[in-house]
């Protein structure tokens, strides 16, 4: 005992002196992988609304708008892929005027009152842009971890596109656009009817495929949308995978986006 308390009491004075070093862990460093690119991106989405606030005897008004995205980068782009600790992100792909909505009412009627009243003036059509472009800019993204999920094994990779440039559709012809949900989330739906607020959806994939890939080797997805605009499915799979059936809904939505990932170096 006396001797393991002199030893603890010699280490103790040492370490005081600074003759003895203490070894530090070091930190844990994070898994990296980054590598050359080309991105490629063609599609579209389509929205069918429609409007019904007839009645007898009262002013209302009955249309059907349509409404068109349409994304493309025109040929493989170069980028940079980055994979870190799971997370998949790319630097962005971009094409001057890859980015087009458009609007078009296709059907339109008006009630008014009834005689005697006197009838009153028309409703009118609202403003609709039918033409809105700008520069498409694309690019991958982590797909945010399921709510309580803190460490997933795995994480899903998403791709993005934002039209940029070339203004807002009016704001009367676009009310749809708060209701388009996709049944796969967290993601986000549009025609590109606003400025520089983008599409996200998945595909279908993991960091781990990602990362994985070979020098020369192709990543092929498709993405397939369809249903009612308050719950649109969302299906992925290898390109030409899935068919595009819209619902008989007042509001729905098809489309399809087919994405190319191809590792250059």
């Amino acid at each position: 005992m006396v001797l393991i308390a002199v030893a603890v009491v010699v280490c103790f004075a040492a370490v005081q002196a600074g003759a003895v070093t203490i070894p530090r862990v070091p930190p844990k460093l994070p898994k990296i992988t980054s590598f050359p690119a080309t991105l490629d991106l063609a599609g579209y989405i389509t929205v069918r609304q429609l409007r019904d606030s007839t009645q007898d005897c009262a002013p209302g008004r009955d249309m059907v708008i349509e409404y068109e995205g349409h994304a493309e980068l025109g040929a493989p782009k170069r980028v940079t892929v980055s994979v870190i600790n799971g997370i998949t992100t790319s630097s962005p792909a971009r094409n001057p005027g890859g980015a087009v909505h458009r609007a078009a009412i296709t059907s339109y009627s008006e009630t008014n009152w009834c005689p005697p009243l006197q009838k009153a003036p028309d409703i009118g059509k609202p403003a609709c842009k039918k033409r809105v472009a700008g520069a498409l800019r694309s690019f991958l993204t982590a797909t945010p971890a399921p709510a309580g999920d803190l460490t997933p094994l795995v994480r899903g990779v998403s791709i993005a596109m934002f039209r940029t440039g070339g203004g807002n559709q009016d704001l009367e012809c676009r009310d749809f656009s708060q209701n388009l949900e996709p049944s796969v989330g967290p993601h986000v739906l549009n025609v590109f009817e606003l400025d520089k607020i983008g599409i996200v959806v998945p595909l279908g994939v993991t960091d781990v495929k990602v990362r994985t890939l070979k020098k020369g080797q192709t990543l092929r997805r498709s993405i397939t949308l369809n249903g009612a605009c308050d719950h649109v499915l969302v299906r992925t799979g290898a390109a030409g995978a899935g068919t595009a059936n819209a619902f008989e809904e007042n509001c729905t939505v098809k489309g399809r986006i087919y994405v190319h990932l191809r590792r250059t170096g």
